[in-house]
């Protein structure tokens, strides 16, 4: 296997992306860290295997993100041909703060939504960054982000609701 980077060049990039692409890899497998960290792996392969020249730092991590989601998007796709079943995967926050809370409700989304809301507000990224990324247009990125955040809202409201029933409930016995 030949190398067309630099060790220094790897190093710094995996020391500078890791926990991003880790993110991305952790949006796809949940609680499944073994396959996120196979994923981070391969993500990496690829990295020092293309001869790609980034014209900055968020270029390569834009590059990157979409090498992770690829990457995931595969290892997902064989593992459901071989019956394995993925449904109701769900991101397994390490503790009970909001921020872990929220992060649940984006992993649950759709794909898309997920991808764009997760790279606007984790990621920092512009919706013109996202829509190079994901190949989309503005317009549908900002849809994906308003349909997203609409979802978000409806499954708080239910988790709300289902909250104030338990609470009632409770209280009658």
């Amino acid at each position: 296997m030949h190398m067309l980077n630099s060790e220094k060049e790897i190093y710094t990039s995996y020391t500078l992306h890791v926990d991003t692409v880790y993110r991305v890899c952790r949006m796809f497998f949940g609680a499944k860290e073994q396959d996120a960290e196979d994923a981070v792996q391969t993500t990496f392969l690829k990295r020092m295997k293309t001869n790609k020249s980034f014209e900055s730092l968020e270029h390569e991590k834009a590059w990157l993100i979409v090498v992770a989601s690829n990457v995931c998007r595969d290892m997902l796709r064989r593992k459901e041909r071989s019956n394995i079943s993925i449904e109701g995967m769900q991101f397994e926050a390490q503790t009970a703060d909001e921020s872990d809370e929220m992060l649940e409700y984006v992993m649950a989304l759709p794909q898309k939504y997920k991808t764009a809301l997760y790279m606007h507000y984790y990621e920092d990224y512009s919706c013109e960054k996202i829509a190079t990324t994901m190949g989309k247009s503005q317009g549908t990125i900002w849809n994906y982000l308003h349909v997203g955040r609409k979802f978000i809202k409806d499954m708080m409201e239910k988790a709300d609701d289902e909250r104030a029933v338990l609470a009632k409930t409770e209280r009658r016995e």
